[in-house]
This record gives C-alpha cells, sequence and structure tokens, in this order.
C-alpha cells in the first residue's frame, strides 16, 4: 500500500484527479489518531509486490511529494 498525503479534513478519492500511474490500484482514504489529532490518509492499494509500489513511488511526486511506501495493517476504511 502507499500514502499519497495525509490531510486534517476528510478527503473524498471520488473528486481527485486519477493519475495514470494509479493503474488498476483502489483509491482510499483511512483515519489516523496521532498526538491527540485526527487525520485522514489518502491511499493506494493493494499492490502485490515491492516492485509495483516501487514503480508508482516514483511517478507520483508531482502531486504527492510526501509519498510513502507501507505495509497494510488493521486500518479504518473509509471508502
Amino acid at each position: 500500500m502507499i500514502n499519497l498525503a495525509s490531510y486534517p479534513d476528510r478527503i473524498e478519492p471520488e473528486r481527485l484527479p486519477r493519475l495514470k500511474a494509479f493503474g488498476k490500484y483502489r483509491l482510499y482514504t483511512t483515519r489516523h489518531r496521532e498526538g491527540g489529532k485526527e487525520w485522514y490518509r489518502l491511499r493506494l492499494g493493494f499492490l502485490t509486490d515491492g516492485k509495483s509500489a516501487k514503480r508508482v513511488l516514483e511517478s507520483v511526486p508531482l502531486h504527492y511529494p510526501g509519498a510513502w511506501g507501507g505495509l497494510l495493517t488493521d486500518v479504518v476504511w473509509l471508502g
């Protein structure tokens, strides 16, 4: 899974531009609590291997300069 960005306000993935690099992967959001504040993460998944993740990460820095890869754990799925 790739974390594209974190926002303090809820985001609607369907309103964001769909980049070619997203391919067949799903754009979705999760909720994350850090330092007593709730954050909404925009994620792309579900990638099957590290090579695919690296390829996507290398193609999104213009739109998502802070994107980072991660392992999928228990998350709060928001859609």
